[in-house]
């Protein structure tokens, strides 16, 4: 007996480190589950917010510790919303009706004959739909419409300039880019004539292919959101078994110290029963082999178990891998989508897009602090005689020097954007009336002197400017109207002013 026990001794040792071991890696598979599950969360409620509460919950739930309880019926949740945002085509909300805005703007700078007031009334109640068959439909209807005008003798050089219009405040990139730069030169060399038709008909194909372009991003981000969906369920389940795996190993234990305390009740009863020496031995012999077998079993058990812990954290690494890569290579393209989006392609100014954001935030601040915000609008001088006398080609570069010049020029806390065609627009926060105006004359006097050129001959652009500030009840609309307002008022007065009001 005396042998036995010292060996009894360190196989029970050597079996309660072991159990330590198995309760650090179950805990270690549990926090790269519970980090996993937590970042595929925030990714997943940034992209819907139906799913924002119930994903910041189940962060809630795990950060502390795995309750299944809790987890189940937030799992439930999350996969109905989940449900009705893939159902309701919304997993990923993109602004589709960008191009109906410009057919709808189009159609208001028309002014047609009674005889056409009634097509371009019905196009314009058309163009409201997001739909892009529906909105290659209305291009070539509009085509037709505007062929019918020229014919009725409206004039084709402001057909053409509407048109050129249009293809401005169209933010566009790469190939598509190329395809409105290549119709705004059409437009400019052949004002009028039978071909407006098909230009038009080529500007209703254009809008068409923006919307096919804005569907397909919009799949490819649902088609990741339902990957990510796929993941969150595959890690839950992990999150599961892992549970299980704690449960058993606990249950293990339990069973295991109780069969161990039954072991040495029936060594101390047999002890005490046995009448001779030789009772005493087989008793013991017989009671010390069961505890083995037992002990053999429990270490089995316990191996079984730590190789599905590991399987299952090996499986988990590679899952957060590859979720790293493929959220950081959709965070990198919404970032640049995001930037191309709110930029204006000729210019690299920010695009009417950001202005509009930009405005909405500082507009914001204005209400709640009152601290001074001042509006400023530029608009070219005569830029119609740079087209026409120069072509297309010099407007645009007259246009992006003026950009280089005014962002040299802006001081950082402002925000400069080209607001379409030849006018830019500059938000000055933290700057009253008097104090914008100053800035606004340094810069009228900088674009005036800048001394343009073209093919040796001395071209001189000017700009005129309106300058406001926001007061009272004012809205962005109403400051934006007010600061137009002050802009034409120098041009009537004879250009090359800034006015302020």
């Amino acid at each position: 007996m005396s042998d036995d026990t010292p060996a009894l001794k360190t196989e029970l040792s050597a079996l309660r480190s072991e159990l330590v071991e198995q309760e650090r890696l179950a805990g270690r598979v549990e926090e790269v589950m519970r980090r996993a599950v937590t970042r595929l969360a925030v990714l997943a409620s940034e992209a819907s917010p139906d799913l924002e509460e119930p994903l910041r919950q189940l962060r809630e739930v795990i950060r502390d510790q795995i309750d299944p309880a809790q987890i189940q019926p937030l799992l439930v949740r999350i996969e109905k919303s989940a449900w009705r945002d893939d159902k309701a085509g919304k997993g990923i909300e993109v602004k589709n009706s960008d191009a109906g805005d410009l057919l709808r703007q189009l159609l208001e700078e028309l002014s047609p004959s009674t005889t056409i007031a009634d097509q371009i009334a019905r196009l314009k109640q058309e163009a409201s739909t997001d739909d892009r068959l529906t909105l290659e439909r209305i291009g070539h209807q509009l085509a037709q419409t505007l062929n019918q005008l020229s014919n009725s003798g409206a004039s084709g050089s402001e057909v053409c300039e509407v048109l050129t219009e249009l293809l401005e405040r169209l933010a566009l990139t790469g190939a598509l880019a190329e395809r409105a730069e290549a119709i705004k030169s059409r437009l400019t060399d052949q004002p009028g004539g039978a071909k407006l038709a098909q230009t038009v008909r080529d500007i209703g194909d254009l809008v068409a292919q923006i919307q096919l372009g804005t569907t397909s991003d919009r799949e490819d981000l649902e088609g990741f959101l339902r990957e990510v969906d796929d993941q969150l369920r595959g890690l839950m389940e992990g999150l599961e078994d892992t549970r299980q795996l704690q449960q058993e190993s606990a249950e293990s234990g339990r069973r295991f110290h109780g069969d161990l305390n039954a072991q040495f009740e029936a060594i101390e009863a047999g002890v005490r029963a046995a009448d001779s020496l030789e009772d005493h031995k087989r008793s013991i012999i017989k009671q010390m082999q069961a505890l083995r077998e037992r002990i053999d079993r429990h270490r089995s058990d316990d191996e079984q178990r730590s190789s599905r812990a590991e399987s299952a954290l090996k499986k988990l690494v590679g899952r957060m891998v590859l979720m790293e890569k493929e959220s950081g290579k959709l965070r990198d393209a919404l970032i640049k989508a995001r930037e191309a989006a709110h930029r204006d392609p000729l210019t690299g100014l920010h695009n009417r897009l950001g202005y509009e954001e930009f405005l909405a935030q500082e507009y914001r601040r204005w209400k709640r602090y009152k601290t001074p915000l001042a509006l400023v609008i530029f608009d070219v001088d005569y830029f119609k005689r740079v087209n026409d006398n120069y072509g297309h080609k010099a407007g645009d570069k007259v246009l992006a020097a003026i950009a280089k010049r005014l962002r040299k020029l802006t001081r950082e806390p402002d925000f400069l954007a080209r607001y379409g065609g030849e006018e830019f627009i500059l938000i000055m926060p933290e700057t009253d009336r008097q104090a914008a105006f100053t800035v606004a004359e340094k810069l009228r006097e900088a674009i005036a002197e800048m001394g343009f050129t073209y093919r040796g001959e001395p071209v001189r652009i000017t700009v005129s400017i309106g300058v406001t500030e926001f007061a009272g009840t004012d809205s962005g609309d109403s400051a934006f109207q007010r600061a137009d307002q002050a802009m034409y008022q120098a041009k009537e007065a004879g250009r090359n002013q800034t006015i302020l009001m």
